[in-house]
Order: structure tokens, then C-alpha cells, then sequence
């Protein structure tokens, strides 16, 4: 399903309305201590939505926080995203690859 996925600089993610997933949060939650990383990936529409036949690809990206809790421990998580959204039947498959 997922396709060229690559980490690129945060200051190259895509434009988007969730505020929370743009290069500006970033640098805010940087600035608190967090640690953050941007990841480009590829699917086809096919594989998101049903009434797609063709498989024209759909490129996007995500922002992804990365939160010490501890010494020992961090929690990773995309806040407000991804700014995909699957169809009902395609959902669980699409957020299991991405979370891999």
C-alpha cells in the first residue's frame, strides 16, 4: 500500500488547514524539547477510496512528534493527522502501514 517512504527536512512539508501538522508546529515543539520528523509517502487512490478504479498515485506527508516521557522512554505520535482520510473499509489497513 505505502510507497517511497522517506524522511525529508520538516521545513519541505506539503501545505495543509491542520495547523498541527505544519513546519511552524514544528519549531513550536521543538522549542518545548520535543523532537520532530517529517515523512513523505506514496499510495494509490485505489487503495484508499472505493470509487477509484485508476491508480493514480496520492502523495502526501505527515509530521511526526517525537515526546520524551523519561530516561528511558519516548512516545511518537502525528498530531491532528494524517490529512488522509480512507474510506471506512480501507482505514485500519492504511493506519497500520503507516504506523509500521
Amino acid at each position: 500500500m505505502l510507497t517511497n517512504i522517506c524522511k525529508k527536512e520538516v521545513e519541505e512539508l506539503y501545505p495543509t488547514p491542520i495547523f498541527q501538522q505544519t513546519s511552524f508546529w514544528s519549531v513550536v515543539k521543538s522549542s518545548l524539547g520535543a523532537n520532530t520528523i517529517a515523512i513523505n509517502f506514496s499510495l494509490k487512490k485505489s487503495e484508499l477510496f472505493t470509487l477509484y478504479e485508476k491508480d493514480s498515485l496520492i502523495n502526501s506527508d505527515i509530521l511526526v512528534i517525537l515526546q520524551q516521557i523519561n530516561r528511558d522512554h519516548s512516545i511518537a505520535y502525528i498530531p491532528y493527522g494524517p490529512e488522509i482520510e480512507p474510506d471506512d473499509e480501507f482505514k485500519g489497513q492504511f493506519l497500520e502501514e503507516l504506523s509500521e
